[in-house]
């Protein structure tokens, strides 16, 4: 940073797994260090779990269910960001909020869009999906105001889920009256059907964040899409066919003005 400054922007991640008997549900709730608020939560795996993320904004829970094949290991990530505080600043705070759009019906074997936007002043940094075991993500794109979701019900009979969206306030005001202004870009790439998707955002970015959006026409499956170590996100599919995946960036350079 110019002038040796320490950076204003301080991400933090937060990583846990446990193991889940054959045949049992967990939930697993991840919390966000010290003053810190979350981002976004990404479970190990997208089939059969929900990511919801909670009422208190440093939380977001994890909802497993396994099937009697054996026990597994499962867990998640949370993506969270804190502030840095210059000397002579204080009494800053960081807003987040979720969007929801309760109880979505998905008929049997059919696809559902459904586009969450974040309030105006706030910039979309996260997703979450909670609903039925044939309730399968077959899109969640980020654009610049919210997400774009593609719901598949996957079973023989309809059913619901409920897509979330985390926003997060833009600018800080500081109590001298200084300001600072959050920036985040979405980062998209074209897939040619790899099971395994590796991508990063730039040098002086953090992946908060993945999305993706499948091919229709392919029988692709989305299994996990995670953001990794500073700048990373990775992706798994399982099946053939092409996909575009993305990841939400967040700034490290920005500061108080």
């Amino acid at each position: 940073s110019r002038g040796g400054a320490a950076p204003v922007v301080d991400p933090v991640s937060v990583s846990r797994f446990v193991t889940l008997p054959a045949g049992e549900a967990r939930a697993l709730t991840l919390t966000c260090p010290g003053t810190s608020v979350a981002l976004h939560g990404a479970a190990s795996s997208e089939r059969g779990s929900d990511s919801i993320p909670g009422s208190d904004p440093q939380q977001w829970t994890f909802r497993f269910a396994s099937d009697s094949g054996g026990p597994r290991r499962v867990g998640g990530v949370l993506r969270c960001v804190r502030l840095r505080l210059p000397a002579g600043i204080s009494d800053v705070s960081i807003g987040v909020g979720t969007m929801r759009r309760p109880d979505v019906f998905v008929v049997a074997g059919a696809t559902r869009r459904v586009t969450l936007r974040c309030n105006r002043g706030t910039v979309p940094t996260g997703w979450g999906v909670e609903g039925a075991p044939s309730i399968e993500v077959a899109g969640a794109s980020p654009t610049r105001r919210g997400f774009v979701f593609m719901l598949e019900n996957t079973g023989s009979v309809g059913a619901s889920a409920t897509p979330r969206l985390r926003c997060l306030e833009r600018k800080e005001r500081a109590s001298d009256g200084r300001t600072h202004t959050f920036a985040t870009r979405v980062a998209t790439f074209e897939d040619d059907g790899n099971l395994v998707e590796r991508h990063s955002c730039g040098r002086r970015e953090y992946s908060v964040s993945a999305g993706v959006s499948l091919d229709p026409a392919g029988d692709v499956v989305l299994e996990r899409a995670t953001p990794r170590g500073e700048r990373r996100g990775l992706w798994r599919f399982s099946g053939s066919g092409s996909a575009t995946t993305s990841l939400v960036c967040l700034a490290r350079g920005t500061r108080f003005r």
